[in-house]
């Protein structure tokens, strides 16, 4: 079946090439490559002759000199004597033609430029005066290269030279290659190879061409066309569109795409990503930057290389990077949890307005209006845990927008910390840009992290800002700028914040660390590098600018320490003052765009739907109704609901409608009698209320004098004796938290702990600690991003739940989350939540513990490392041991009565099981998804089956498990192994031959 498959998509591609022979071709020239030294003159001596082609002229014959020459007798004097040389026109240019035009320039101010425009139009203007190459006689090349655009009228292209000076200014050695179609380099790499039919082909092509008419891509939700995907030896179904804002990303033939891949495929570990020019991202720049991000745990996307064919059409080197799904944070040892960002359609609508020049310079409230969207809003809206992560994590975002709460209320501040002092090292200030942000919120940490991303451009926040380090800032400087300048100053007055972001910017500015990642990355980079210079031979990748600018940052460290310094201490500096209101933007003018209204679904009952419009405009709106598509109205409101104008009282308006599938809003301008649609947000509009931990530790402040503890210094020690805890306890960091022999905290009342520093508990044999709840109530016992490591000793955990308010839920009863803890001589007993224990990026050892009668899972660690040894595990519910993106050993550990798998490593664990027991699972050992689980002399005993192995997520593959001197009694089935997994038993080879083996168990 597999084989008739590939030969369907073969088919379809022989058709797809067949119909694309068939299109039909122009009749504009191919090529133009005109050379002229300016030795030759035309007969009358007016005009210099092309070297090459007799039928071309150049002007400036009379500014001829022989004062000074690159080749030959002659160059061409400019300045004084007139601004202007070196004109000549080709005709017949038509769109997406390939222009190279260099010119040779000797000069003292270097402000001569070289001019490729249109001789009738303003419909393309290029320019330059940027040296591109020097030779040792002074000489400096200048050279324009780009793409006619796809709009492009047939028209004859005009070159010359402008000085605009008095300053003399020589030129010589004209060069011009126009060409209608560039050939690429071919790459012995393996290549991803895109197809489609014609029809979606000539899709993108009109969409391609509706983006150069506006002078930018917006692109929509119809904008998507079907395809097929082809790398290695397999085929895969795709949906593909047209990326990119900027029409840099849709010159020429080399477009940009996002990719989706259907039916469960994936592509180096992804479902969605995008492909497009590396050189829009400055080449190896971002990729380098992005290796770094991923070392220093800050989240960021998967980033690489590839060439690429386009309907059989090879286009060179293409950059791939990941997109916004929940693979991007659990291939960066993080929990799944919504990926937010700042819709930017408004400012595009503004920018695509005064790019047009119709009248004077528009604003707009575009960032007011600039609503925050989750990247995958069609899955959140229909699960009601993700919904509800979503809803807070938009209120962290709406907080950090208007500056409503400190950077360390909002962000965690050292993931935060570390990506904008590598922003500031690296100089990728374009990721910090508003709409460049991402953000993702951590289910754990109840706080946001950024992503880095669209770290490098021509153009972005380095080209506005001087400062070598962004936060240095002193209070209002940025005094009257814009809301989203304001929003990026408010991080740095949070002092918690700037101590964490001075360290990094000590650490990663150091010439020894620069130095590490270099030689770390620098053979990989010189590859890449490589493969960009075969298309683009002006590039090169070099790390000395990034010395440079490491030691500006360095430099400037001293000042900003004290000026830190200085603000703490001044009462009238804004470090931790009340942060302001936002400033409402202004409207300069009358002109009215769709995405300057909001329309959000407040509530939703069995009858009715209630709307919130927010109008943002200057116009006031009628509300006539909402749709399924966006050209017809399905429900009418009537009578229609007036909306004010921005600025103006009651620019919004609640409205209830009857119930029905409503994806869009229509509405009437008061200077309009067209009818408009735009989108409905299916979840309510952001107030920028608490979040759960915000709401905690506001109600329930620290209390530095309790009945139940001591305070001595930095260490916080429970008294002995039995305690009841009938209210939410939060222990910020920087203590030391003790519990004595025989202390025991019966946490009732929905009550929790959470501590924030690390705990010690000193239990005996006879007098162990306990954690208890009388009432089973318990929101979990959770240490989080605890500095040092925890200790638990002789204690007993039971009849606890998990956290779990308003939103803010965990998944173990016991949480230890980046907090490195020893557990030794402990009980876990009767848990009323889906783990047990749950360790997340951490290390840890687990020594002669207990754990029984267990709801779910009783141990559960994601992404950590560590040691199980002499544990028991009876009456689990679930799994006994489940282990993913873990590298775990596994000793003299026993078993039994687990209602699902023994023992469990998925996402690429790394799992070594020595002389254990399993009797009486359902599944004895499983290994998932890359893992591999080697198990020596172990014994498993009466389970269904003995061992599984299979690919439970399509980004992931098959997995493997050795098998040394392990005895399998009574199994059912000994083993149930996927096509693609391996099992090696005592040296021998056994081959998966099942199918979708996930099926039986998920």
């Amino acid at each position: 079946m597999e084989f008739i498959k590939q030969i369907k998509y073969y088919l379809v591609i022989l058709v797809i090439v067949a119909l694309a022979s068939c299109a039909p071709r122009n009749n504009y020239p191919d090529k133009y490559h005109l050379t002229s030294s300016l030795e030759k003159l035309s007969p009358d001596g007016n005009k210099i002759l092309v070297d090459n082609d007799s039928s071309f002229f150049i002007s400036g014959a009379v500014l001829r000199s022989t004062k000074e020459s690159r080749s030959g007798k002659f160059s061409v004097l400019t300045g004084k004597k007139s601004h202007f040389a070196l004109g000549t026109a080709i005709p017949d240019i038509g769109p997406d033609y390939f222009v190279e035009v260099s010119v040779w320039r000797k000069s003292q101010s270097n402000q001569a430029k070289l001019v490729v425009s249109t001789s009738k139009s303003k419909q393309l203007y290029k320019m330059t005066s940027r040296t591109v190459e020097r030779d040792s006689l002074g000489w400096e090349k200048l050279k324009l290269e780009f793409f006619t655009p796809a709009n492009f009228s047939r028209q004859e292209l005009k070159v010359n030279i402008w000085n605009n000076t008095d300053e003399d200014a020589y030129f010589d050695d004209l060069e011009i290659m126009i060409l209608k179609r560039i050939s690429y380099p071919e790459y012995n790499e393996e290549a991803v190879h895109i197809e489609l039919d014609t029809s979606d082909y000539l899709k993108l092509q009109k969409i391609r061409r509706r983006a150069f008419e506006a002078g930018i891509l917006q692109s929509t939700d119809d904008d998507w066309v079907k395809g097929f995907m082809f790398a290695g030896s397999g085929g895969m179904k795709a949906k593909l569109r047209l990326k990119g804002d900027w029409l840099d990303h849709l010159h020429g033939e080399k477009w940009s795409f996002r990719v989706k891949l259907k039916s469960g495929n994936t592509w180096k570990g992804m479902k969605v990503f995008s492909l497009q020019n590396p050189m829009a991202r400055m080449g190896v720049n971002e990729w380098f930057l992005h290796k770094v991000f991923i070392e220093e745990g800050v989240l960021t996307t998967r980033y690489g290389f590839v060439p690429l064919t386009f309907k059989g059409r090879n286009l060179g080197l293409y950059a791939w990077e990941e997109h916004f799904v929940k693979q991007l944070v659990e291939s960066q040892k993080r929990r799944e949890g919504p990926i937010l960002r700042f819709l930017e359609n408004a400012m595009w609508d503004t920018r695509v307005f005064n790019k047009e020049g119709k009248r004077s310079y528009l604003k707009t409230p575009y960032f007011a209006a600039a609503a925050i969207k989750p990247f995958g809003f069609s899955k959140i809206v229909e699960d009601s845990a993700k919904m509800l992560q979503f809803e807070i994590a938009q209120n962290l975002v709406l907080q950090y927008k208007n500056r409503m709460a400190k950077t360390s209320e909002i962000f965690n501040v050292d993931a935060t910390a570390k990506f904008f002092a590598l922003a500031d090292v690296f100089f990728a200030r374009h990721s910090l840009i508003w709409h460049n942000q991402r953000f993702y919120y951590n289910p754990v940490l109840c706080k946001l992290e950024p992503i880095g991303f669209d770290c490098f451009s021509d153009i972005g926040l380095g080209e506005m800002d001087g400062r070598k380090i962004w936060g240095n800032i002193s209070a209002n400087s940025i005094g009257t700028a814009g809301n989203e300048f304001l929003m990026l100053r408010e991080l740095f007055n949070d002092t918690a914040f700037v101590e964490v972001y001075i360290k990094y910017l000590e650490k990663f500015s150091s010439h020894q660390y620069l130095e590490s990642w270099s030689n770390s990355f620098l053979d990989e980079a010189l590859y890449y590098d490589s493969l960009i210079k075969r298309e683009f031979p002006d590039y090169k990748f070099d790390t000395a600018s990034l010395f440079v600018n490491a030691q500006n940052v360095r430099k400037e460290l001293a000042s900003f320490k004290q000026s830190f310094q200085t603000r703490k201490s001044d009462k009238k500096a804004c470090i931790n003052k009340s942060v302001e209101k936002p400033i409402l933007d202004t409207v300069l003018d009358n002109s009215f765009f769709p995405n300057l209204v909001q329309c959000y679904l407040q509530e939703a009952t069995n009858d009715e739907f209630t709307f919130r419009v927010k109008n943002f405009s200057p116009d006031v709106i009628t509300i006539l109704g909402t749709g399924k598509v966006p050209e017809a109205i399905t429900r009418f409101l009537v009578p229609g609901a007036e909306v004010h104008a921005y600025l103006k009282e009651n620019a919004q308006v609640d409205f209830t409608i009857e119930k029905s599938e409503a994806n869009y809003l229509f509405f009437t301008r008061k200077n309009g009698d067209a009818i408009i649609s735009t989108e409905i947000f299916h979840w309510p509009e952001p107030d920028g209320g608490a979040s759960p931990l915000q709401e905690l530790i506001a109600d329930y402040p620290f209390d530095l004098s309790s009945d139940i503890y001591t305070i001595n210094n930095k260490n916080i020690v429970f008294n002995k004796g039995s305690h009841s805890l009938i209210h939410p306890l939060i222990i910020p960091g920087g203590y030391r938290v003790y519990f004595k022999e025989g202390t025991e905290l019966d946490i009732t009342n929905n009550a929790l702990f959470i501590s924030y520093s690390p705990v010690f508990m000193e239990g005996t044999k006879e007098n162990p600690v306990t954690i208890t709840s009388s009432d089973f109530s318990a929101n979990g016992f959770s240490i989080l991003q605890a500095e040092g490591k925890s200790k638990i000793e002789n204690a007993v955990f039971e009849n606890l739940n998990t956290l779990n308010y308003k939103g803010w839920t965990l998944t173990g009863a016991v949480t230890f989350y980046e907090s490195d803890v020893d557990i030794s001589n402990t009980t876990f007993y009767r848990n009323q939540c889906e783990d047990a224990l749950n360790i997340v990026r951490s290390d840890f050892r687990l020594d002669n513990s207990v754990f029984d009668y267990i709801f779910g899972d009783a141990f559960d660690s994601d992404f950590s490392t560590g040691v199980v040894s002499k544990t028991k595990f009876t009456n689990i519910g679930n799994d006994a041991i489940d282990f993913s993106g873990s590298e775990i050993i596994i000793e003299n550990t026993t078993i039994a009565d687990a209602s699902d798998k023994g023992i469990s490593g998925g996402e690429e664990s790394q799992l070594t099981v020595r002389n254990c027991l399993i009797e009486r699972a359902n599944i004895g050992i499983a290994s998932k998804d890359l893992s591999t689980v080697t198990v020596e002399k172990s014994k498993v005993d009466d389970c269904n089956y003995g061992i599984v192995l299979l690919q439970k997520k399509p980004e992931y593959g098959p997995a493997k498990m050795i098998l040394n001197d392990v005895d399998f009694v009574n199994s059912k089935t000994k083993f149930l192994i996927e096509q693609g997994s391996l099992v090696i038993e005592n040296g021998k080879e056994i081959k998966g031959k099942k199918k979708q083996v996930a099926k039986l168990f998920y």
